[in-house]
This record gives structure tokens, sequence and C-alpha cells, in this order.
């Protein structure tokens, strides 16, 4: 499964015990690359601001769903994390359009 959001959290592992550990692996990817993925595979969204979403979509020209779904993320699955680089100066309205930055992370087993 792929699942999209905007930012990455270890709450979205599964639980762990005291002393196990889980293995994830953070990717920076293109513009194109996170289009492509989201073009090809069915996606789970987690992209709850739907100013930002809407920015994303024009951007990936690709339809963002707005959805605040909580995400555990299992072995094998994958996180499209698409992060607002100029977050700060975009809310304050001092640069008009967001910059993305987006990143693969997948868990291991």
């Amino acid at each position: 499964m792929i699942y999209l959001c905007n930012t990455f959290s270890v709450s979205m592992l599964p639980r762990c015990e005291v002393n196990q550990s889980r293995g994830v692996m953070v990717e920076r990817i293109s513009a194109a690359q996170a289009s492509e993925m989201l073009r090809r595979e069915k996606v789970v969204s987690a992209f709850g601001h739907a100013w930002a979403a809407w920015h994303l979509s024009r951007y990936l020209k690709v339809e963002i769903p707005v959805s605040r779904a909580e995400i555990v993320l299992k072995p094998g699955d994958r996180l499209i994390v698409a992060a607002v680089a100029n977050k700060n100066r975009w809310k304050s309205r001092i640069e008009g359009m967001p910059r993305w930055v987006f990143y693969e992370v997948e868990v291991r087993s």
C-alpha cells in the first residue's frame, strides 16, 4: 500500500516493545517520481490540509484527496512524504507558492 502525507512520525510504525527495533528506509525522490507513483498505484491520502492539498494536486497533476486518516505502516508499505520546504514563508504570505520536497519512506521487515 502507498500512503501520502506531509510528515513522517515514529507513531506511524507498528508498536515496538522495549529493545525491539524497526527498519525504515528514507529516500529523497523527485516530484516526477512521486507523481508517477501516485498515478500508478492505489494510494491512501492522509493529507489533511485542504489548501496545501490543492497546491500539491496542481503541482503533481494528480488529485490529492483531503483526509486526516491515521497511518500505521506495515512491512512493505510505502509512504510518500510531500513536505513544504518554505513553510513559514508560505504561511506568512512572503512567498506565494509552496516549494515541495518529496521522500519515500519504506518499512522493512
